[in-house]
């Protein structure tokens, strides 16, 4: 995979007064379809612009409608799975109630921004009152000239890089920081399943790359509107929780290393730092 390189301009809305780096939240869900359908897991990691992890949020969410077999082939968060990884869980079976838990989590942590890999898709299971809080940037849309990975279907016109990708491409041309180089040593010999929690912090490392060495990317902006839709409420039998297995052990033991390599790095689990600690920044808009 061939990657690109831009011309670099450094972006002044990235820094503080005294030149420090940007706080970002990045956020990712599982889903039970598309636009209109349930989320079925719901993660936020944010960043110190060091790329040190200053809290997270994921919880699991059944969906309201009839699950759809073919995305849990995809994510593998089955009824039963989401019933097990929710066992003893103090929050509500269905994400449209917790929809301000994770807004608090922002309101708390203070991001300056937020960062989605397919903005466009994910923000459709928010609602308007939920985004217009925040600024956000696509990694998707943002990234794609400087990662230049061909498009066979429109010739020299580069394509939208997957997560994956795009994560491979930054990381063959930025160094990580030392925090996100520890922390990749201590979570990426993990396996673990297709879930939200562990595509934000590929995500997170991402971001923490661009912000170390390409500041000039990223451009956070307010959005306008919402295409969220509540999801049907469509009665289906539920299926009781089931045994642990690869998948929930994988996710389990994901967060796990996570909450460890936060804790190891002096930062609280879920607890917001100080507001003296928050550099408040202006964004451009696109």
């Amino acid at each position: 995979m061939h990657c690109g390189r831009i011309p670099f301009s450094r972006n002044a809305n990235l820094y503080g007064k005294q030149g420090a780096p940007i706080r970002y939240a990045v956020l990712d869900f599982e889903t039970n379809g598309f636009v209109g359908r349930s989320v079925v897991s719901a993660s936020s990691i944010v960043f110190d612009g060091q790329g040190v992890i200053l809290g997270y949020f994921n919880r699991f969410y059944f969906p309201r409608e009839t699950p759809d077999w073919r995305t849990e082939q995809v994510h593998g968060l089955t009824t039963p799975r989401l019933a097990a990884l929710r066992r003893n869980a103090a929050y509500p079976e269905f994400f449209p109630d917790d929809i301000e838990a994770l807004v608090d989590f922002w309101n708390r942590l203070k991001p300056d921004g937020i960062v989605v890999h397919n903005l466009s898709f994910d923000t459709a299971f928010l609602p308007g009152e939920a985004l217009s809080r925040q600024k956000w940037w696509c990694s998707m849309r943002g990234l794609t000239d400087v990662c230049a990975i061909v498009n066979p279907k429109r010739p020299g016109v580069p394509k939208w890089p997957k997560l994956q990708e795009a994560a491979d491409c930054i990381a063959d041309l930025f160094p990580a920081p030392p925090a996100i180089r520890d922390a990749e040593e201590a979570l990426n010999r993990l396996s673990h399943a297709h879930a939200s929690l562990s595509d934000c912090f590929v995500l997170g490392s991402i971001m923490s790359r661009i912000v170390a060495h390409r500041p000039d990317i990223p451009t956070f902006r307010r959005l306008r509107g919402s295409k969220f839709l509540p999801p049907p409420f469509v009665p289906y039998p539920r299926n009781p929780p089931g045994p642990e297995d690869s998948i929930t052990g994988e996710i389990r033991a994901f967060e796990a290393a996570l909450s460890r390599v936060m804790q190891e790095k002096g930062a609280p689990r879920r607890e917001a730092p100080s507001h003296a600690e928050t550099v408040d920044l202006p964004f451009p808009s696109e």
